[in-house]
């Protein structure tokens, strides 16, 4: 059996009910967001089947894949829960090495290339284009990294320009986290690696982990503050859902899974923010002494 390492463990200071809470938010956060995808591609159907004749075939099949890829994503949300339910965040070296956490990784990509597929269908060209190339050149930095190889630095850039354009130019979060800041977590270590390759954040792997954390829960942030923007400039413009058809049913239950996501996931984001923020100052202070000498106070 398995024994847990805490010093793998980046929130081990901070309360164990308040990290399992976290983690379970975030699943939830993340389960509530299949549900409004499940929405918003049932109503792709819907819509053409009552209005075929304004809307081109390919709607419907962006329908379906759709569906196809919220199967999927409800698959990766499934591979968490464990860890949700255990309140525990694995160190770096369990994340490369864990068969469930590999094969979510593998699992989100996926999602992630479906949901590009579905842009395309819809008209949206560029912003799918980018999320396929996103998810085709993160997926090989992932496998480089596993098999404990170096990444080739033009796979890693244009996965991370590509994540980094396609989530500021309005795709898909996912699972709450929003593409662009996703974009900019891959590509912000290179860069300092290239400035600084001796730096203290390549030798301290909880250093590392702290990073990740970061910028994990910015991501986390701007993906919940956008569903929630997104829903209000909704109903300034179309007013609230209408109950009464099937179409405006779906879409209403969508609207609400879609507000609460984003609720959940900025309260979870900032917890996150906070936690990394206080270990960052942490590790400055032991090497500096004095957190004013940080720069972080």
């Amino acid at each position: 059996m398995r024994v847990h390492d805490t010093s793998t463990d980046y929130l081990s200071y901070s309360g164990v009910g308040y990290r399992k809470l976290a983690l379970l938010g975030f699943t939830v956060a993340a389960f509530l967001e299949v549900l409004t995808y499940f929405s918003a591609h049932i109503t792709y159907t819907l819509v053409y089947i009552l209005h075929s004749r304004y809307f081109s075939a390919t709607l419907p099949l962006a329908g379906l894949l759709g569906f196809v890829s919220d199967l999927v994503q409800l698959y990766a949300v499934a591979l968490i829960v464990p860890y949700a339910l255990e309140g525990r965040i694995p160190g770096l070296e369990e994340l490369r090495e864990e068969a469930r956490i590999i094969t979510a990784c593998r699992v989100l990509l996926f999602t992630l290339l479906l949901r590009g597929i579905v842009s395309i269908l819809v008209l949206s060209v560029g912003t799918g284009i980018l999320e396929v190339v996103g998810a085709v050149t993160t997926y090989m930095t992932l496998e480089s990294v596993r098999r404990g190889d170096m990444p080739y630095l033009i796979i890693l850039v244009t996965g991370s320009i590509c994540l980094l354009i396609a989530g500021f130019a309005g795709a898909s979060p996912l699972m709450n986290a929003h593409l662009g800041v996703v974009g900019i977590a891959l590509l912000a270590p290179l860069l300092l690696k290239l400035v600084n390759p001796e730096g203290e954040l390549f030798r301290n792997v909880r250093a590392w982990g702290y990073a990740v954390l970061l910028m994990g829960s910015l991501a986390v942030i701007v993906g919940g503050a956008s569903r929630v923007v997104s829903a209000v400039h909704l109903l300034q413009v179309l007013g609230l859902p209408n109950p009464g058809g099937l179409i405006g049913l779906v879409a209403g239950v969508g609207f609400l899974t879609g507000v609460l996501a984003g609720i959940i996931a900025l309260l979870v984001g900032v917890y996150g923010l906070i936690v990394s923020l206080m270990g960052i100052e942490k590790i400055a202070f032991r090497r500096y002494g004095s957190p004013s000498k940080t720069g972080l106070v």
